[in-house]
């Protein structure tokens, strides 16, 4: 008997689940799941009602070695883009970024109806003649059931066809009040974290800087990185009081600390800061 055929546990994923997101999405979330429920049994890393696990990219390859680390990184933001994975940070030590990750199972739950319903229409729209769209295919393309004479209106008074949709496409910069809500938590949580402050992500004006910066394309990282290196320049200096989302997040600001040099800008003996550019007012 072959030895890489079930002599020892081997990683089993829903095959439905995996044409739908990928199949390295679906190996990746099937470890996840499999941590989650082993801290389940054991009673630990329960947080805010949800059982968590948590490791790094580089931890993450190495319980999967066949997937390559960009590959995991990849597959961990798509489905957290998908709202199917949630992404916190319960570290006890401020300086400590590792990512905790549970699974939103009702997300995923309503994400494979969509899948099982479209794959229904799909079948009916074969029995019935009519031409089937392949997964590759522009969601948006319209189809007929025969050729247009005229190429140039090759599109006209078809029917609409949608398949599973293409989740290979970016959508960070595309609006989405509920992905927004998730990172403003997220963003706030670790502010909070670093500076050691006590901000709300209820605040309406956080909220509403916060949104308008992830709708210009900023991703939650680089709201991260800005929070760090201000944190680092102004922190025991007059400016730590700046250390809030009015300033860090502001629209006339923000690019400019996400681009600024990590120096501290500030000496040793004296603490002062010479950057123009990183004034908060």
């Amino acid at each position: 008997m072959s030895k890489v055929l079930f002599n020892r546990k081997p990683i089993t994923i829903d095959i439905d689940f995996a044409t739908a997101v990928g199949l390295n999405e679906a190996i990746v979330l099937q470890q996840i799941h499999y941590w989650i429920v082993k801290n389940k049994e054991e009673g630990r890393n329960l947080k805010e009602g949800r059982f968590w696990t948590y490791n790094s990219i580089e931890e993450w390859h190495k319980k999967i070695p066949f997937l390559k680390k960009d590959a995991v990184r990849k597959s961990l933001e798509k489905l957290r883009k998908l709202e199917i994975l949630l992404v916190g940070n319960y570290n006890k030590s401020r300086v400590d970024r590792t990512l905790w990750y549970t699974i939103n199972y009702e997300k995923l739950d309503e994400f494979m109806q969509v899948v099982e319903a479209q794959s229904i229409k799909q079948l009916i729209s074969k029995d019935n003649g009519e031409p089937q769209m392949q997964s590759g295919d522009n969601t948006n393309a319209n189809v007929k059931n025969h050729k247009c004479k005229d190429e140039e209106n090759a599109n006209a008074n078809v029917k609409n066809h949608t398949p599973i949709p293409n989740n290979n496409k970016p959508i960070i910069n595309k609006p989405n009040n509920q992905n927004n809500n998730t990172y403003i938590v997220e963003i706030v949580g670790y502010l909070n974290q670093v500076c050691g402050t006590n901000y709300k992500a209820t605040t309406k004006k956080t909220q509403q800087l916060i949104a308008a910066r992830l709708n210009e394309g900023f991703s939650v990282d680089e709201f991260k990185t800005v929070i760090d290196k201000q944190f680092k320049k102004w922190v025991g200096t007059e400016w730590q009081q700046y250390l809030r989302p009015n300033t860090l997040f502001n629209g006339d600001k923000f690019e400019g600390y996400l681009n600024a040099p990590i120096s501290t800008g500030k000496s040793i003996e004296g603490h002062e800061i010479s950057q123009e550019e990183d004034c908060p007012y």
